[in-house]
């Protein structure tokens, strides 16, 4: 994890954004809440984890249409979130708790994906800017992807990620049956904050995709990454 390129930009990973908002008071009460009677970093890093991978259903096809749908406090408020949205609403929740946390992109290879969604991707099966975070814990950056909620993984015989402090924990490379799942094409960086010229990039991918004709795919198919 130390070598992957870690931004150092300012605000810092303990600082409030607009994006990640921790210290709204929606943010600061549940992280209150979820972490009350737990004084060690990797327990409260494990709560919060377990909270956004599973109580926040994991949306396949989120309204995104500017960056104030990114927001963690409307994400907690909604209930549900795409990979972007729960990574910025587990930064926001570990800030409040003064855990220092960074938002991770990647590129992912998602080998489960329908034709039809690769073709509105362009006729591919990566996804350019994937959402996860990295937590510092015990003196180290460890990679956290909190996506995908245990009911779908469950539903769908995908393999769930579990919470480590020690440990990366990424999406998996196979499924329950061994067939290929997720594969890292590239790592983009680890961030204090979606800054202007991030999002800027994410939208320029995002905003290329027709929302509705693959919210309606999703719809139809029950599907998912």
């Amino acid at each position: 994890m130390d070598s992957l390129l870690l931004s150092a930009q300012r605000p810092g990973p303990l600082d409030a954004t607009f994006v990640i908002d921790s210290d709204h008071p929606d943010i600061l009460a549940k992280a209150g809440q979820l972490t009350e009677g737990l004084s060690g970093v990797s327990e409260r890093a494990r709560r919060l984890f377990y909270f956004v991978r599973d109580e926040i259903i994991y949306n396949f096809a989120p309204v995104v249409r500017d960056r104030e749908d990114l927001v963690a406090s409307r994400t907690l408020a909604r209930g549900d979130g795409f990979c972007i949205q729960k990574a910025i609403l587990l930064a926001a929740l570990c800030r409040a708790s003064q855990i220092p946390v960074r938002l991770g992109f990647q590129a992912i290879r998602i080998h489960k994906l329908r034709e039809e969604f690769a073709s509105l991707l362009g006729g591919s099966n990566i996804f350019e800017y994937h959402g996860l975070n990295a937590l510092h814990l015990h003196g180290k950056w460890v990679r956290l992807d909190a996506t995908l909620d245990l009911d779908l993984v469950t539903r769908k015989n995908y393999v769930p990620v579990e919470f480590s402090s020690s440990c990366d924990a990424l999406l998996p490379s196979k499924d329950l049956y061994g067939l290929p799942h997720f594969d890292i094409v590239r790592e983009h960086g680890y961030f204090n904050d979606l800054a202007e010229d991030l999002w800027s990039a994410v939208w320029a991918i995002m905003g290329g995709i027709d929302q509705d004709a693959w919210r309606d795919l999703v719809l139809k198919s029950d599907a998912s990454m």
